[in-house]
């Protein structure tokens, strides 16, 4: 006979209650009359089978849990949900009574009846079981609802409350972005005035560093042109006393030649003015050369004097100078702001030695002179050049003092 199936949702997996609890995957076979029963639902195969020839009734006992009763014995199946237990409950008995039509076994019209009328009574007890568990389940959503709406409410009052909170804090806040807005600026100003300041101060740190240089540039100079003015000391009163021991030595020999002229004037003067003699006019002609160029030498000798005097004046004025030079400098460094230089007055002491050195040659000289005619005197004519004399006077060091004697006999031995 043909398979007969009014419903294709008997195919799925349901838990048989028992001695264990397993699932199963239970499906129709295909003569639509057997409903079999499988481990797997990949290539099932049937450990155990019901039936649906056989079922008298088909029913949901509670929950999830629904039962099948056949003429040898009951099954009792718990489906994964009470929906899904509906669901089965009512492909079965859709299918049972199916199978019941096709094969005939439907006994009388009052049976068959009976069978309607159980089957709209479970229908009608699974739709209230429904309604009753819809009704559960709307109660516990409204007294749920109760509940949240109640939490809503103290939601809503905590908010309020927070809201208030907000606003006071959010005015205490705008009064703090003031007050801060405000210390910046003040915070602002005073960091310009630091920096201001901090410039300033290094200015001045920087001005400070530049004076103690200059400072100490002007103290090394002091103190270079003091010991130069010690040395300048030494020399001067050196030249002092070599040009006190040469004044009163050239004017003993001074005396000596004027004595020696006069003497010689007076014992040749007769003869020279009685008569001539041809030998003896070249003799006084040379005298009175050597006269004339005593009379030189005795100017020159007094001018040697004045421009000595004139040194030492300037010697003077120099050490006026540097004392009065040591004394501001104590006071003016911290205003100064460039390295000193020389000032209209200051010495120069290169040039100084120089002009020292001139005099010093120039009385070497004077005093060659008078020996020169003084040993012309006495019968010695020396062919000396008073220049080269000096340098080797120079070079052998000879002190001033004893120019005179030193002079003498390098005549003598020429």
């Amino acid at each position: 006979m043909a398979r007969r199936t009014l419903t294709t949702e008997l195919d799925g997996w349901l838990v048989k209650k028992g001695l264990h609890l397993r699932k199963h995957w239970y499906y129709l076979a295909d003569d639509g009359y057997t409903w079999h029963c499988s481990k797997t639902n990949i290539a099932p195969k049937s450990t155990e089978s019901i039936d649906l020839r056989s079922v008298s009734k088909v029913e949901a006992e509670k929950d999830d849990v629904f039962q099948i009763v056949t003429h040898q014995r009951s099954y009792e199946f718990k489906a994964g949900s009470a929906e899904e237990m509906r669901r089965w409950v009512k492909a079965i008995q859709t299918q049972v009574l199916a199978v019941s039509v096709d094969t005939g076994n439907t006994g009388d019209e009052v049976q068959a009846a009976l069978l309607s009328k159980d089957m709209e009574i479970n229908n009608l007890r699974l739709q209230c079981s429904t309604k009753d568990t819809e009704l559960l389940l709307m109660k516990q959503e409204l007294a749920a609802t109760k509940q949240e709406l109640a939490a809503a409410r103290q939601q809503l009052a905590s908010l309020h409350d927070i809201q208030q909170h907000q606003s006071s804090a959010v005015e205490k806040e705008r009064s703090i972005s003031s007050s801060l807005l405000e210390s910046n600026a003040k915070l602002s100003e005073q960091m310009q005035v630091c920096q201001t300041q901090q410039k300033a101060l290094t200015d001045t740190e920087n001005e400070k560093r530049k004076l103690m240089d200059i400072n100490d540039v002007f103290h090394s100079q002091i103190e270079t042109l003091s010991n130069e003015l010690v040395e300048l000391h030494i020399q001067n009163d050196n030249l002092r006393c070599r040009a006190a021991y040469a004044e009163n030595l050239l004017k003993e020999r001074v005396t000596m030649a004027n004595e020696a002229i006069s003497t010689a004037q007076k014992t040749l003067h007769p003869l020279l003015t009685e008569h001539v003699d041809p030998i003896n006019k070249p003799m006084a002609e040379k005298i009175a050369a050597y006269q004339a160029h005593s009379a030189i030498l005795a100017g020159e000798m007094e001018r040697l004097q004045t421009e000595l005097q004139v040194k030492e004046e300037h010697v003077s004025r120099v050490e006026k100078l540097l004392a009065t030079r040591a004394i501001t400098s104590t006071t003016t460094t911290t205003s100064s702001t460039e390295t000193p230089h020389h000032t209209e007055g200051s010495p120069n002491t290169d040039d100084t030695r120089r002009e020292l050195e001139s005099y010093k040659k120039k009385y070497f000289i004077a005093l060659g002179k008078s020996i020169k005619i003084q040993s012309a005197l006495v019968g010695l004519e020396p062919n000396v050049d008073l220049d080269a004399l000096y340098q080797r006077c120079t070079a052998e060091n000879v002190e001033p003092e004893t120019w005179p004697l030193w002079i003498v006999d390098v005549f003598k031995n020429s």
